[in-house]
């Protein structure tokens, strides 16, 4: 998914995007779920959606509890979108995300994937205590 959407194919992107969040999901720890917001991040803002895009990020450090702002990609991002939006724009969409509720954030997550997070529990079993 990274590559693609590194490459800019949000066709391809798009299309492959509700399995690379499944797979998260499958896997079942706030990390993984954090990342797949990245993804959805990165991809609506190729999208040309800077306002989902931040929104985005929001939910991901909702579900983790940080932004990993040390990712160069992210920072990359974060630049585009104050670029797009103005700082205070830009703030005001992340908020939207990290506003949130956790499962709220998850439910949302969920919804790119298809599917409520209760069909994605992995081997870990991780999912239902995110809840």
């Amino acid at each position: 998914m990274s590559l693609l959407l590194a490459e800019g194919d949000a066709a391809r992107a798009r299309e492959l995007l509700p399995q690379a969040v499944r797979g998260a999901f499958a896997y079942g720890n706030p990390g993984h779920l954090a990342t797949a917001c990245e993804w959805l991040g990165r991809l609506l803002a190729l999208e040309g959606d800077p306002k989902g895009a931040a929104a985005a990020l929001g939910m991901g450090e909702k579900i983790k509890g940080l932004l990993d702002s040390g990712d160069p990609e992210i920072r990359a991002l974060i630049g585009d979108l104050v670029g797009q939006l103005g700082e205070d724009g830009f703030q005001a969409a992340y908020r939207e995300g990290a506003g949130l509720p956790r499962q709220q954030a998850i439910d949302r997550l969920a919804e790119v994937a298809g599917r409520s997070p209760s069909q994605d529990t992995g081997e870990h079993g991780q999912v239902a205590r995110l809840r």
